[in-house]
């Protein structure tokens, strides 16, 4: 029961109005227990306190929404959306990666956001992450499945933040199966696209082939990363780090760069015929037509496939593609070239051959 009123002037007023001095107040029975002026005209007040005389004292909820609607109380704080949360993801974990991925990441929110953004986190359920797998894979099944992966980590990002208390729907849910790539690039193939290309598409080709590095890690190497005899690389992706020793082929192919006419103060390993730094996007031009010209159709990223392929020994080429582990590079090479296996040398119905019966 609470406690009775003490003061003369507060006494005759309803529960939870008080006078003090000139003005009246409500004292909200809520945490944090705010005193709310309702203004100095004893009519004006009763008629903003009006509404709550049909409120129980147990009421509390209802009590709190009535507040926020008779302007008494401040309304109560939105729950987090999606949005929201990007917004503080984007600030917090996406400079934290790599930058296609950057970019990646920012192409897949927006289709996120036309669907998701405006939702609370914690009114997403799993049905709504299947149903928009179903739609966006009837015609991007490996976007659907990058977007929703993304979705994914914000959820559980979010819950380490507090902006989100259930569980992450995304758990659970099956994604779109995905193959993954299987082109070797045979020598011919190689040849006829190096022969059909310019001068950058043949340098970008020869050391993306022999380094067996992805083009990221292909373009941004200088001049002062070859100048001895191990190349140290940072890989991009993994972070990891691998030295590669520099063999007399890929020597003769360093000089050969190194000797190309630079710009001052340019130290890419790979320029044009300006002597401006090489991208992997002004070298994708060129690809193309070269490989429009060879009516061979590869990716620059499948020439790491052959670099491995062509090594012949797993724990060389598992080492120089810094893979973590063996059966990664035992698939990545397999699944490629195929394994070499012995044809069958017998004949049905006859456990030796023919010709080494006896007379």
């Amino acid at each position: 029961m609470g406690r009775r009123r003490t003061s003369s002037k507060s006494a005759a007023l309803p529960r939870y109005v008080y006078k003090i001095r000139h003005c009246y107040f409500f004292r909200s029975p809520l945490p944090p227990r705010k005193w709310i002026p309702l203004g100095s005209d004893l009519n004006a007040a009763l008629a903003k306190y009006a509404p709550l005389l049909l409120l129980g004292s147990n009421e509390q909820a209802t009590l709190a929404d009535t507040l926020s609607n008779a302007g008494l109380l401040p309304p109560p704080p939105k729950p987090p959306t999606l949005a929201d949360a990007w917004e503080k993801y984007k600030a917090l974990e996406l400079p934290r990666k790599a930058v296609r991925t950057q970019n990646d990441n920012l192409q897949e929110a927006k289709n996120l956001l036309a669907v998701f953004g405006a939702v609370a986190l914690d009114d997403i359920t799993t049905l709504d992450i299947r149903t928009y797998l179903d739609t966006r894979g009837a015609s991007a099944p490996v976007r659907a499945n990058r977007e929703v992966a993304l979705l994914s980590h914000v959820f559980n990002r979010s819950r380490e933040w507090g902006m989100m208390t259930l569980p992450n729907p995304c758990q659970g849910v099956r994604k779109y199966r995905e193959k993954g790539r299987d082109r070797y690039v045979s020598d011919a193939e190689y040849l006829a696209v190096w022969a059909a290309g310019d001068t950058l598409v043949k340098d970008a080709m020869a050391l993306a082939y022999l380094l067996g590095q992805r083009p990221q890690d292909v373009f941004k190497l200088t001049l002062h990363d070859v100048s001895t005899n191990l190349i140290d690389i940072q890989v991009t992706k993994t972070k990891q780090r691998v030295r590669i020793e520099v063999t007399p082929t890929l020597r003769t192919l360093l000089d050969d760069l190194s000797a190309r006419r630079r710009r001052p103060g340019i130290t890419a390993l790979l320029v044009n015929e300006k002597g401006e730094p090489a991208t992997h996007e002004m070298f994708r031009n060129r690809f193309d037509a070269a490989r429009a010209r060879a009516g061979v159709s590869f990716q620059l990223r499948d020439l790491r496939a052959k670099n491995a392929t062509d090594t012949g020994d797993l724990a060389t080429a598992q080492k120089r593609l810094a893979h973590t582990s063996r059966s990664t590079t035992e698939h990545y090479v397999r699944s490629r070239q195929g394994e070499t296996v012995a044809a069958l040398d017998r004949v049905p119905g006859a456990l030796i051959r023919p010709s080494e019966e006896a007379p």
